[in-house]
This record gives C-alpha cells, sequence and structure tokens, in this order.
C-alpha cells in the first residue's frame, strides 16, 4: 500500500521572500514601463506637428502663401481668426470647418460648436489635464458677448521673439517670425531668407490654461489676449525667455521654463517644434535663448546648423 504524507505547502519566511522578489521585479520594471510610454507620448506630439507641417505646405500650395499666425489682430473692424482654423480642411477636419463662422471672431458665440470640437492632432498625449475645456478668449468678453469655451490645443504659432535686454536697439517688429501676424499677409516660403530649414513656425507652449513653471503647477495663467489654450483661440506667441525661477522674463532659460508665453512642453530633455520645410526637430532644455531667437525669426540672416539646438 501506498503512504499519503501531506503535502508541504510554503512557509511564511518561504512566501514573505517570493513577495520580495516579485516587488523588486515589479520596482524594476514600472520605470521602464513609464520611459516606454514616455517616449510614445514624445513620438506622437512630433506626429501631430508633422501632421500640422503636412497641413501647412498644402494650405501653402492652394492658396500661395502661409496661413495668416492670427488675421487682422491690430483692428477691431474685422473678424479674427488664428492659423488653427485656417488649416482645418487640410487637417481632415471637414465637418469643423463647416461649422465654423468667418463672419465674427474666433472668440463669438457663433463658433461655439465648432469650438467645442476635440481636434486630436491639436493635442499633445504628454500634457497632464486639469479641464476638458478652457476659457475663450476672455480678455475680449463682454455682458452681451461673453467669451465661449473650446477644446485643448498645446501648440501655439510663433510671432516673434521679445527681449528687450538682449536686442535693446532691435525694434520688436524687425523680429516677426514666417507665419505673419502684423501685417495681415500672406507670407511664401521663398520669402524666408533664413531658409525653411532653419526657421521654426510652430511649438509646444503645453498645458494651458493651468500655469507651469519648471515642471511644477503654479496655479492659473493671467488673463491674456487669446492665449488661454484653446485651439480656435489665439494661439500665438512672442516668444519669450525667463530666468531661473521662470517668473521673470528676459533671463536665460527659453525651453520648459513657463508657459506663459513661452516653449514648454512635458518631454524629458525639451520640446518639439516645426519648422518651416515641414521637419520636426526636438529643441534641448539648455538651449541657448539666442539660437532659439534666430530659428524665430525668417530674415535677419543668422548661420546655424543642427548641432546648435
Amino acid at each position: 500500500m501506498r503512504s499519503h504524507r501531506p503535502r508541504r505547502g510554503f512557509t511564511l519566511i518561504e512566501l514573505l521572500v517570493v513577495i520580495a522578489i516579485i516587488a523588486i521585479l515589479i520596482g524594476l520594471l514600472l520605470p521602464a514601463v513609464q520611459k516606454v510610454r514616455a517616449a510614445a507620448a514624445r513620438l506622437q506630439c512630433a506626429n501631430n506637428l508633422k501632421q500640422i507641417g503636412l497641413a501647412v505646405h498644402n494650405y501653402h500650395d492652394a492658396e500661395k502663401g502661409l496661413p495668416y499666425l492670427v488675421f487682422n489682430n491690430t483692428s477691431s473692424v474685422s473678424p479674427k481668426h488664428a492659423w488653427t482654423a485656417y488649416l482645418l480642411p487640410y487637417l481632415e477636419q471637414g465637418a469643423v470647418a463647416s461649422s465654423y463662422s468667418w463672419n465674427v471672431d474666433f472668440s463669438d458665440p457663433a463658433n461655439q460648436a465648432a469650438a467645442n470640437a476635440s481636434i486630436p492632432v491639436f493635442v499633445c498625449p504628454a500634457t497632464p489635464r486639469s479641464k476638458a475645456k478652457v476659457d475663450l478668449v476672455p480678455g475680449f468678453a463682454t455682458a452681451t458677448n461673453p467669451a465661449v469655451t473650446g477644446s485643448p490645443s498645446d501648440y501655439v504659432g510663433f510671432w516673434r521673439f521679445w527681449d528687450p535686454i538682449a536686442f535693446p536697439t532691435t525694434p520688436w517688429r524687425d523680429t516677426v517670425g514666417a507665419l505673419d501676424g502684423y501685417d495681415n499677409t500672406q507670407r511664401k516660403l521663398t520669402q524666408i531668407t533664413d531658409g525653411t530649414s532653419n526657421t521654426a513656425i510652430i511649438g509646444e507652449s503645453a498645458g494651458r490654461p493651468d500655469k507651469w513653471v519648471r515642471g511644477k503647477l503654479d496655479g492659473a495663467l493671467p488673463v491674456q489676449h487669446g492665449l488661454g489654450g484653446a485651439w480656435v483661440g489665439w494661439e500665438a506667441t512672442s516668444v519669450k525667455s525667463f530666468d531661473s525661477t521662470g517668473q521673470t522674463n528676459h533671463g536665460p532659460c527659453i525651453i520648459n521654463c513657463s508657459n506663459n508665453g513661452g516653449l514648454y512642453g512635458f518631454h524629458t530633455g525639451g520640446i518639439n517644434v516645426l519648422f518651416a520645410d515641414g521637419s520636426v526637430h526636438f529643441l534641448r532644455d539648455g538651449a541657448d535663448k539666442l539660437v532659439v531667437y534666430a530659428l524665430v525669426s525668417y530674415n535677419l540672416g543668422e548661420v546655424l546648423s543642427n548641432s546648435d539646438f
């Protein structure tokens, strides 16, 4: 006859050892998973800008010029529209484009339905969100014409750079970017005398309307002239630099210092930026602000190489 001996189970010590090993493995795995997710988000963000770049070039081919950065931003008479709206038909957003009214400002209640449309290509997946909808251009709201809300955007067009300390004798209108934001003209690619491969036109200023400074949430952005973070809003900026605190303008920090008018993203080491030739580059943290200013301008004659940024 066979003897039936009781099976031996795990002892408490053995069980604790197994649990400890599993915990160590999980601890080793989580950072790797997070890195993979971060890399995927950065890649998707770059792809968003690539799609926007294709739309910019298709618009240029059809309209014989680059899209307006913000049409008629110096007039209170004609309706105002941003580059994002001009690109809708070229981003496979025909339905949103057909609901958008060109007869009124982008902030008019008549554009509420269009403004609420979610446009995935305008959103970086790495960006944390506290609001699904953004108050649109609160500076334009009145009692009889309240500002609408809009779905978010993480990308801005570069109007100019602004640094009266670094350039005390240069008029601000002489530091403009390739997308015209002042004279209501449609600049052609052939007019970018610095070269389309040396001129940045659109990039990340992510996280708005929340204010982010040096990787930390810092309340809400002040009321600005439409730069609240809705895709249908102003979405154009004068590129600014900051001091080491990210609170004061015209310091040495130019990338990931503050999203309050600055270039800002949630990727490790830098941000994604679209160039006028349709290429997307990663501008690193610690980049020289004068190099970034040179990339923003389209006609100042600076000589750059990829190693500069």
